[in-house]
């Protein structure tokens, strides 16, 4: 059973690290309550890249419309 730690985690270790999630996901893991459902998915370090730079094209198309 997977446990996810955010940046409430304690400091020290303890946990084996088998994986890490994108930065993009993190904002929405962090708004799941506790005993959620969730599935992970393997992508390679190109496709967590490239999705990066898809959001940020996507943020910077939209940023103008949220400011004015």
């Amino acid at each position: 059973q997977p446990i996810v730690l955010l940046n409430d985690r304690q400091t020290i270790g303890g946990y084996p690290k088998i994986g890490s999630m994108i930065s993009l996901d993190t904002a929405r893991m962090a708004q799941l309550l506790p005993g959620s459902r969730v599935s992970f998915e393997e992508i390679t370090i190109d496709d967590a890249h490239n999705l990066h730079c898809l959001a940020h094209a996507h943020f910077e198309r939209i940023q103008p419309e949220t400011i004015s």
